[in-house]
C-alpha cells in the first residue's frame, strides 16, 4: 500500500474519499465532489461539501441525479466496510505466516551479514600477512603495493555490501502491524486511517459504488473478495437490488463453515495484499 501510494490519483487542492469510486446508476458517469461556501453554514465554518454526477449542469448530459452531502454518502460507504470481516481462523493463520516470514527474513539477513563479515576478516588477515612480509623483507616494495591495492579494492567492495545490507529492512514492522490491524478489524482500520490510506483500502476491496437517489444501490467488488470467499476466509454482507423498479434491498450474510487454512491459501491473500 505504501509503494502504491494513492494509486496514481492526481494531486488536487481538495482530496475526496470517493473520487473514482462513486458511479451514477442512471447515466454511468462518475460522481465528483466540491465545496460550497456560504455564510449560512456557520456550524461548518461557512462551507459544505457535496457529491454529484458529472452529468449535471450545462456541460453534462442532462442527468437528473440529485446532489448528496459528502457525509451522507461516505457514511454509507463506511457501513459497507463494516460488513466485511475475516474469520478468526484466517486471522490466526495470517499471524502465524507473518511470524514465519519475519523470522525467515531475519535469519537470512543474519546469514548474509555473517558471510560478508567473514570476507572482511579474511581481508584483514591477508593485509596483516603482507605487512609482515614486507617488513621482514620477504616481498619487494612493488609487490607490496600491488597486493595492497588489490586488498583495498576488495575491502571497499565489502564495505559497500555491508552498507547495502544495513539499508535492507527484513520486514517493515509498520507494515506487519497494518496487515494485522486490517485482518483483525477491517472497519476500525479503515476509520483510523488517513484519507490516502482509506482510498488505498477502498481500492483493495471495491471497484465501484453505484448511486441512485442518494443511495448506494449496487456494489462492485475487487477480485480479491472472490478469492477470499472461495477460500472461505471472509464474511461479506452484500446488498443487491430486489427488483429494478422498486430498488428495495435485501441483505444477507454468507455464513460459511470451513476447515483450517493452509499456508498456500494464506500466502495467496498476502500476495494480493502486496
Amino acid at each position: 500500500l505504501r509503494e502504491k501510494g494513492d494509486y496514481g490519483i492526481r494531486k488536487r487542492k481538495h482530496t475526496f474519499l470517493l473520487s473514482g469510486f462513486a458511479i451514477c446508476k442512471d447515466c454511468g458517469r462518475r460522481y465528483v465532489a466540491e465545496w460550497h461556501y456560504h455564510p449560512k453554514f456557520k456550524s461548518r465554518d461557512g462551507k459544505i461539501a457535496y457529491y454529484h454526477c458529472q452529468g449535471l449542469g450545462k456541460k453534462g448530459n442532462g442527468c437528473k441525479a440529485p446532489y448528496i452531502q459528502l457525509e451522507d454518502l461516505e457514511l454509507q460507504v463506511d457501513n459497507e466496510i463494516s460488513k466485511l470481516e475475516f474469520k478468526p481462523e484466517f486471522i490466526e493463520a495470517v499471524k502465524r505466516n507473518i511470524t514465519q516470514v519475519y523470522q525467515a527474513n531475519v535469519d537470512t539477513n543474519k546469514q548474509m551479514k555473517k558471510a560478508i563479515y567473514n570476507r572482511r576478516d579474511a581481508l584483514y588477515a591477508k593485509r596483516e600477512r603482507i605487512d609482515k612480509a614486507m617488513m621482514d623483507g620477504n616481498i619487494t616494495s612493488e609487490d607490496y603495493k600491488r597486493m595492497k591495492t588489490g586488498i583495498d579494492i576488495d575491502a571497499l567492495d565489502v564495505q559497500r555490501e555491508l552498507s547495502e545490507i544495513e539499508k535492507i529492512r527484513t520486514v517493515d514492522v509498520d507494515v506487519i502491524s497494518e496487515v494485522l490491524d486490517l485482518t483483525k478489524d477491517i472497519a476500525k482500520a479503515f476509520r483510523d486511517a488517513d484519507i490516502a490510506r482509506k482510498k488505498a483500502y477502498l481500492h483493495f476491496f471495491f471497484k465501484e459504488f453505484l448511486v441512485k437517489d442518494k443511495k448506494i444501490v449496487e456494489i462492485k467488488y475487487q477480485p480479491v473478495i472472490d478469492v477470499l470467499q472461495q477460500a472461505n476466509t471472509v464474511i461479506v454482507s452484500k446488498t443487491w437490488l430486489k427488483t429494478w423498479d422498486s430498488y428495495r434491498k435485501q441483505d444477507w450474510v454468507n455464513e460459511i463453515e470451513f476447515p483450517e487454512f493452509t499456508n498456500k491459501e494464506v500466502n495467496r491473500f498476502l500476495n494480493i495484499f502486496n
